[in-house]
């Protein structure tokens, strides 16, 4: 995808799939057939999509500290 692209713009996102383009199916196509086939498309083009999973990210880390490490249980 192209930042700001037409894709972009139309709500595209990295990970989703293209199940079919102007009604024909993607399955057995190859990246290249999928490319020449949406670059075909004049003015129109219909995409049946599946929306890619969203994965919900991580917790935020806390920064290391320069501080020693504190001892528990040890001698005393």
């Amino acid at each position: 995808l192209t930042d700001g692209g037409k894709a972009a713009k139309s709500g595209i996102a990295v990970g989703d799939l293209v199940l079919s383009i102007d009604g024909i199916a993607t399955e057995g196509m190859n990246h290249l057939e999928a490319q020449n086939k949406i670059k075909s498309c004049a003015d129109n083009l219909s995409l049946t999509l599946q929306k890619a999973p969203s994965v919900p990210k991580p917790p935020p880390v806390a920064p290391k500290t320069s501080a020693p490490p504190q001892v528990t249980n040890g001698p005393q």
